[in-house]
């Protein structure tokens, strides 16, 4: 069976561990656990997002037993259920069921650990940028931002999974995750944004772009950029302005750069951790994947 063969069949697997385990939940934490179901939506979509079995297939990349690290992708999607607005009671969530793992104290202890560490990632980082979120952005300033939430929850289900299956090489993975989840982030900025959509008057721009525009345009263009921040113009030639400033030849060419720097940094350090083959090259096809997808189409700067 092919590798994405083997990743529908777990998360056919997947979605069933996660239905058993807000079942046990429920008589502890009934609220909680309604609230999880609500949001996974189960009546709707069928399958849990690819991006859950994360620790699945690392399992599989350290030792070739990716079912190992399926406690892990269960306790991970309980703890994404919350990663809007009610993260603290996904933790909770997670937390409670960890009780219920079959598996080491001493591991159950860490991913205790491993867990609060992650949210405590997510709420420091999201409140340094709140303090910002009307300030043109910098480029280590979005890179810290999305490394201090999706960074963090990548590398928080690697290290789990490496403690079943590769506890030598906890830093290692702790970093590849880390990338790992900045570039996931990138690929979801881009997918969400609508620089390229001149008609839709909503303009929704990636962190990253926007920083690299920031950095390029002169202060005119700068002032336009800012007013998108603090409430998106009315005024449809200023929209027009953005976005094409936005696409520009030099700062598509500038964001395109800094991906695939990302992107190379992310493969060497997967290469290095020498994974199993099947499962490696679904990683690296993740990565892959987010390169070309995450980078808008550059147009001829109009006149300004």
């Amino acid at each position: 069976m092919s590798g994405r063969g083997l990743m529908d069949v777990y998360a056919e697997v997947l979605l069933e561990s996660v239905r058993k385990a807000l079942a046990r939940t429920s008589t502890d934490m009934p609220v909680l656990t309604g609230r999880a179901a609500t949001r996974l939506r189960w009546g709707q979509s069928p399958d849990l997002p690819r991006d859950r079995l994360f620790a699945v297939v690392v399992a599989g990349a350290m030792c070739g037993r990716p079912a190992q690290a399926l406690p892990v992708s269960t306790l991970s999607t309980l703890w994404w259920t919350g990663i809007g607005s009610e993260l603290s009671d996904s933790t909770i969530l997670a937390l409670g069921h960890i009780g219920r793992i079959r598996a080491p104290k001493e591991r159950k202890l860490a991913w205790v650990d491993d867990l609060t560490s992650s949210t405590a990632s997510v709420a420091e980082t999201r409140h340094v940028a709140s303090a910002r979120r009307f300030a043109l952005p910098r480029r280590e300033d979005v890179l810290s931002d999305h490394l201090g939430v999706d960074g963090a929850a990548y590398a928080r289900d690697a290290v789990m999974a490496a403690r079943i299956c590769a506890p030598r090489s906890i830093e290692a993975w702790r970093r590849f995750g880390a990338l790992y989840g900045l570039l996931r982030r990138l690929n979801q900025d881009q997918q969400q944004s609508t620089v390229e959509q001149t008609a839709n008057p909503q303009l929704r721009v990636p962190g990253l772009l926007m920083a690299h525009a920031g950095a390029l345009a002169t202060s005119g263009v700068r002032a336009v950029l800012g007013d998108l921040l603090r409430a998106a113009p009315q005024d449809v030639r200023t929209r027009a302005t953005a976005r094409a400033v936005l696409r520009s030849p030099e700062v598509v060419a500038a964001y395109r750069t800094d991906l695939l720097a990302l992107h190379r940094r992310a493969c060497k350090r997967l290469d290095e951790l020498a994974p199993e083959p099947v499962y490696g090259e679904l990683l690296r096809s993740a990565l892959d994947e987010v390169l070309d997808e995450s980078s808008p189409k550059p147009r001829e700067l109009v006149a300004l």
